[in-house]
């Protein structure tokens, strides 16, 4: 275990470094800041104190004057930085760093180094909703992929750029993209770009409405997982098929997939995968109508969401609460809770989070027994739905308007 007395130790090595001769400490020192920052990651951790030694590995680094002896050790360094803030959830930081390997990789005419930094950069924006600035990103970085005949590299461009395509609404391309990339990933057998695009082909049959096929795709997900000691992507299929049995309204499975991803998720100290798992048991715990619970994983997901710039996430929370608020009664403070959720998801040009939102918004007004108002707020979810060929969502929504309807 990762402990505050070998963080001690290390931190005295480092600055002893200063005192050895050049070369056993330039080895030394990159050996031990990259031991550093792999453990950075340990769960364990608190995020402020991980955080405070990557700063460290970076002040150690520029003080020895490596970065200046060895330009190319240098961006690989800062790619590394950058990805773990990124990992920590300090965005701005991990984009600093991203930004300066960019500029150093165009400097010694790099190219592998120079898409790989510039897919970073596009996977920060995607963070933010700057979905525009993402896809130029993710273009710069495949054609660089592409032109060096790299598929490993060009079939992660080809995910981050579906999962853009996703969030906007433009299922057929994420599948086309995810499509492509797995074949790319099939073809020099990359078992963990198979993963994970798997688990992404899964999200999309199941938000367009297929369960059993989503189904399929994260069991052959679990499999490969399990035997190749993948923890990232078990984790994130266990999440992806508790959503499924959710979808199934088969309650106990779901809690079960929920709760073996967050053993393996807390362990990683992945915050982003525990932050949407928390708000995925609160769901299932409203429609169990434990409101105390629900409103208790709503919480964690939101503190969770808000550390690491999540605004989708936190969006997805408000319509959760808003759930919840409508089953009390108090109808204020839920159509409140709608209205904010629908300015992120707007503003960020998410249409599922807005027809998510519309839907619910729409039950609201149908429990308080305004039928006209709900009608024409979930004619909004539906149009939505519809025209994102959420299939399933779609013919939920339809039959709510024929039972107000009469």
């Amino acid at each position: 275990m990762f402990n505050s007395n070998s963080l001690g130790e290390i931190e005295d090595l480092l600055r002893d470094m200063a005192k050895t001769s050049p070369v056993a400490r330039d080895t030394s020192t990159k050996l031990k800041v990259e031991w550093l920052l792999e453990r950075c990651l340990d769960p364990d951790i608190p995020v402020e104190q991980a955080t405070h030694y990557v700063n460290l590995a970076l002040k150690t680094f520029k003080e020895l004057e490596i970065f200046a002896q060895d330009k190319a050790y240098q961006s690989t360094t800062l790619l590394n930085l950058g990805k773990t803030y990124e990992a920590l959830g300090d965005l701005d930081k991990a984009l600093e760093n991203y930004e300066t390997c960019l500029k150093l990789s165009k400097e010694l005419n790099t190219p592998e180094m120079e898409a790989a930094a510039t897919r970073r950069i596009g996977r920060i924006n995607s963070k933010r909703s700057q979905w525009k600035t993402a896809i130029d990103c993710f273009e710069t970085s495949l054609k660089i992929y592409q032109q060096i005949d790299s598929p490993k590299g060009t079939a992660e461009v080809l995910s981050d750029m579906g999962g853009v395509f996703y969030e906007t609404g433009k299922y057929e391309k994420a599948e086309k993209c995810c499509l492509e990339a797995l074949e790319l990933g099939e073809k020099v057998d990359d078992l963990h770009t198979i993963i994970h695009l798997k688990n992404n082909l899964g999200i999309i049959a199941n938000t367009r409405g297929a369960l059993d096929k989503a189904t399929m795709f994260y069991q052959d997900c679990i499999a490969l997982c399990q035997r190749t000691q993948d923890n990232l992507g078990l984790a994130q299929a266990y999440h992806n098929l508790g959503m499924t049995w959710a979808d199934k309204r088969d309650w106990s499975s779901a809690l079960d997939s929920y709760e073996k991803s967050l053993t393996i998720s807390r362990e990683l100290g992945d915050f982003a995968l525990m932050s949407i798992t928390y708000l995925n048991k609160a769901e299932v715990y409203v429609e169990l109508q434990d409101l105390s619970v629900a409103a208790s994983y709503c919480d964690r997901a939101l503190r969770l969401f808000s550390k690491i710039e999540d605004k989708l996430g936190s969006a997805e929370v408000y319509q959760v609460l808003g759930v919840i608020f409508t089953n009390k009664g108090d109808w204020t403070t839920a159509e409140k809770l709608f209205l904010d959720s629908l300015r992120i998801t707007e503003k960020c040009d998410n249409p599922l989070g807005s027809a998510e939102t519309y839907h619910k918004m729409g039950l609201v007004y149908a429990k308080k027994g305004e039928q006209e108002t709900a009608v024409k707020i979930l004619g909004f979810a539906l149009e939505r739905f519809q025209k994102l060929g959420a299939n399933r969502d779609a013919q939920e929504v339809e039959g709510e308007i024929a039972n107000l309807k009469g």
